[in-house]
């Protein structure tokens, strides 16, 4: 397996439907491939020029690897994961093959951390963990290896929706893009917390004057800050809304600006919100619906990043789209789809941003985060 680009793919463990969600009805049954042996981190040679995918190997055995980010500066891509109850991140080096060699991993939790973000200058690695509610950071080597926990937080609140709401569950992390200040989104509590990231001692330091109130039920999941950093975009996983707000630079103070829904006005089933990705090149928006409405909505932006416009749901071969993202060259959207044990290749339109046809696939257990790298 040799390529320009490598496609990582990890992986829920064990075989069964996400515990945070219900099955929907007419779901496809997790019996014959994934289970605890086929748990771990797979990696494919992908073609820039067609969108093409190479057979699926699996490079590392571990145990939830359910969110990954390469770092390119020192080659080092990094996963959760959980070995006896203990929740770990690990830094991996890549070989062009695709072999992945670990150099370190740490303790952060007692569960697989389920979102991971480097900070702008690479010397942090944020990390959110939804069953215990916590957010942390650890530090990063020249070399790319882990070095310790700086920061650990866990947030407090509940919701009206007890079954999801009981208590804090933290689903992201992202870094404003000047390094100044991070952005935690709490399914569990409705809120988004504020942190500005120090350089010494506590790398998140928080900011309660700054907390952000969400809808009560809203269930903030993931969130997208504009490449200036003037605009912050959230996706409630039980609304299944966009929720835009504007972002003093100086301050990181959130501004409520509009919200606008993933889903059609006439829509009355269940609702299950899953990622939001910019588009890297131009005003496009990306969000995921899981079950019912199995898609992905497209809206176009204005140039200055306000006021999401709807302009398609994309459904072919989606069932439950819990990540997805773009490769390097922004041609080609890479979709996992959990419970139909697949990954598709999807094209994307340079000029409007919609999506299809869907251009490859291929069969991976539960595939959780979808990472396509250059070498």
């Amino acid at each position: 397996m040799t390529a320009s680009q490598l496609l990582f793919v990890g992986t829920f463990t064990p075989c069964g439907p996400d515990p945070r969600v219900p099955t929907p009805p007419g779901g496809i049954p997790c019996v014959d491939t994934p289970s605890l042996a086929d748990s771990g981190l797979y990696a494919a040679s992908f073609s820039p020029d067609s969108g093409a995918l190479g057979p699926f190997h699996r490079v590392a055995p571990l145990q939830d690897p359910n969110f990954l980010v390469w770092a390119p500066r020192t080659r080092t891509l990094y996963t959760s994961g959980v070995e006896a109850n203990v929740g770990y991140v690990h830094a991996f080096s890549v070989a062009p093959s695709g072999a992945v060699q670990l150099r370190n991993r740490v303790r952060t939790s007692a569960s697989s951390d389920c979102h991971l973000h480097l900070t702008p200058d690479h010397r942090f690695l944020l990390f959110a963990n939804y069953w215990e509610g916590h957010v942390g950071a650890l530090s990063l080597l020249p070399d790319g290896s882990l070095g310790s926990v700086t920061s650990h937080h866990r947030h407090a609140g509940s919701g009206p929706n007890h079954e999801r709401q009981e208590g804090p569950h933290a689903h992201g992390i992202v870094p404003s893009p000047d390094g100044r200040f991070a952005y935690a989104s709490d399914l569990g509590a409705d809120r988004i917390f504020v942190y500005e990231l120090c350089s010494s001692g506590d790398t998140l330091r928080p900011r309660p004057e700054l907390t952000v109130v969400c809808p009560a039920g809203s269930g903030p999941r993931h969130l997208v800050l504009s490449p200036d950093g003037l605009l912050l975009y959230a996706f409630d996983e039980m609304h299944a809304s966009v929720r835009v707000y504007t972002r003093d630079t100086t301050s990181g103070r959130l501004t409520f600006e509009e919200a606008v829904s993933a889903l059609p006005p006439d829509y009355s089933a269940r609702r299950a919100a899953a990622e939001i990705v910019l588009h890297p090149a131009r005003p496009t928006l990306y969000a995921s619906n899981r079950f019912d409405h199995e898609s992905i909505a497209v809206f176009d932006l204005e140039p200055n990043g306000h006021h999401p416009e709807l302009i398609q749901h994309f459904h072919q071969g989606l069932h439950h789209p819990r990540h997805f993202s773009f490769d390097p060259t922004h041609r080609w959207m890479v979709i996992g789809n959990l419970e139909r044990h697949a990954v598709q290749v999807v094209a994307v339109d340079p000029h409007t941003g919609l999506l299809g046809p869907t251009v490859a696939e291929a069969t991976v257990p539960r595939p959780a985060c979808c990472l396509v790298i250059t070498l």
